[in-house]
C-alpha cells in the first residue's frame, strides 16, 4: 500500500505539486471483477466476426437457371463489368443494381428466389432503373447475374 503524504505538507507545497503525489487505491474488489474490454469493441468484434452477418441461405431445391426466359436485361459498363455497387453507411448497408431494361420485377423475384432473401429486402426504383437489395451480397448478386446470362 503506498502512503500519502500529511495534507499539511500538500499545501506547503502548493496544489501542483499535489497532482503529481503517489495516491492510495481503495478498492473491495479486485481487477477481475470488472470488464476488460468496452461495449464497443464487443459490437466491432461482432460486426467482423460474420457471426451477425445477415448473409440469408438459398433455398434447396431450385430450378437450373436459363437465360433466354428472362425478360431483363442488364447493360454492361464500358469495361464489360455488371453494373453492381454496394453501399456501406453506418445507418444502412446496400447492394445496387443499375441500368436494368425490361421486367424488373422479373429480377426482383429472380433474387429474392435464389438468395433466399425476404419479400421487402429488394426495392425496385423505376425511375432510376435500379434494383436495390438490403446488405451487402455485391458478390453474390454478380455470380448470379453471371450464371443467367446477364
Amino acid at each position: 500500500m503506498i502512503s500519502i503524504r500529511p495534507a499539511s505538507r500538500l499545501f506547503a507545497i502548493g496544489p501542483v505539486a499535489a497532482r503529481f503525489q503517489p495516491k492510495t487505491i481503495i478498492c473491495q474488489y479486485s481487477a477481475a471483477h470488472f470488464p476488460k474490454r468496452n461495449h464497443r469493441e464487443e459490437q466491432r468484434e461482432a460486426r467482423h466476426s460474420g457471426a451477425a452477418s445477415r448473409k440469408p441461405s438459398p433455398p434447396a431445391n431450385l430450378p437450373p437457371l436459363d437465360a433466354e426466359h428472362y425478360p431483363f436485361n442488364i447493360i454492361r459498363s464500358k469495361t464489360n463489368n455488371l453494373p453492381v455497387y454496394h453501399y456501406n453507411s453506418h445507418t444502412y448497408r446496400k447492394t445496387t443494381i443499375r441500368h436494368v431494361i425490361g421486367d424488373r420485377i422479373a429480377l426482383r423475384d429472380l433474387i429474392q428466389q435464389r438468395l433466399g432473401l425476404r419479400k421487402g429486402d429488394v426495392i425496385i426504383n423505376n425511375r432510376s432503373q435500379q434494383v436495390q437489395i438490403r446488405g451487402l451480397l455485391k458478390e453474390d448478386v454478380i455470380q448470379l447475374l453471371k450464371e443467367i446470362g446477364a
